[in-house]
């Protein structure tokens, strides 16, 4: 019985000691993190980070209780993603802060929305929109995700050109689509006001069909747009 217990001690012993010290290890990894933020000046400070959104008054950041404003802030990189400062209309000096959704050889990003809330407490993520209305290029200056914008940023790669040409196809299409089904529904409105029953029906009919033609144009002019900026960044 002894042997046995001795030979127990021999080899649960070391794995319990193994196991003591990779679990002091594995806490350690993750009680670390590799938030910070970048102020103005270049300077960039780690430790326990808090993006903070209130109702009322302007958003800082808290890192080891102490606040940062806006005005001081370049970036930063939090539990809820990545964050910078970027001046985005050139007709005045408003400064404000935008989410990082997608990295790579063009950046996207997203901004805040508006938000109605009870409380006054902080309001995190749910702040931001959810659609990627934005991209730098130099991660410099923030441009509107559009055509014109797109068309000027991706012009060196003639893939994306490709597909950015596509969308022009599809938006030409889509309003064609529109105005002929404004033009025919009208049309069938007023044969069936005339008594017209079985013209005004058929127009009113074929009205419907374009405008759903015209709604896949749309679906094409988006599919078209993401996969410019996909075979950008590959």
């Amino acid at each position: 019985m002894k042997k046995y217990y001795g030979y127990l001690q021999r080899i649960v012993l070391p794995f319990f000691i193994l196991s003591l010290f990779a679990s002091a290890y594995c806490q350690s990894k993750l009680g670390s993190t590799n938030y910070y933020l970048k102020l103005e000046g270049g300077r960039i400070l780690y430790g326990n980070l808090e993006y903070v959104i209130p109702n009322i008054g302007g958003d800082y950041v808290k890192v080891n209780d102490t606040s940062y404003y806006t005005r001081d802030i370049s970036s930063f990189n939090c539990s809820w993603g990545y964050f910078a400062k970027f001046h985005l209309d050139t007709l005045s000096n408003k400064v404000e802060i935008f989410k990082r959704t997608k990295e790579g050889k063009i950046d996207f990003y997203i901004g805040k929305t508006t938000q109605y809330s009870a409380g006054v407490g902080n309001m995190g993520p749910m702040a931001y929109d959810y659609q990627e209305n934005y991209y730098t290029k130099d991660k410099v200056h923030l441009l509107e995700n559009n055509y014109n914008n797109l068309s000027k940023s991706l012009s060196d790669n003639p893939v994306s050109m490709d597909f950015l040409q596509q969308y022009k196809t599809a938006r030409y299409l889509g309003s064609g689509y529109v105005i002929t089904g404004i033009v025919g529904a009208v049309y069938g409105i007023s044969e069936l006001d005339h008594n017209q029953y079985v013209s005004g029906s058929i127009f009113t009919v074929l009205s419907a069909i374009v405008f759903y033609l015209s709604w896949n144009q749309y679906n094409a002019q988006d599919t078209a747009l993401k996969n410019a900026i996909r075979a950008y960044n590959e």
